[in-house]
């Protein structure tokens, strides 16, 4: 377990994936103290994201109501 901590100053990446904007926006200011935070709108523009990343994101935090 004590692998999933990382003791460089290098934060994980964490994607949130939501279609509305304030779900997105709160997140992000929960999460961004202790995480790199990235946001997508849509699964497409998500797995655009995954598919461009040059590290892997360590969560996905996805909303499963969404267009697209």
């Amino acid at each position: 377990m004590n692998h999933f901590f990382k003791s460089s100053r290098q934060k994980r990446k964490v994607l949130v994936v939501d279609d509305e904007l304030v779900n997105r926006e709160l997140l992000q200011a929960i999460l961004s103290m202790n995480y790199d935070v990235s946001t997508a709108t849509c699964g497409t523009e998500a797995l655009d994201m995954l598919r461009a990343a040059d590290e892997q994101y360590s969560l996905i935090l996805l909303d499963i109501l969404m267009p697209q």
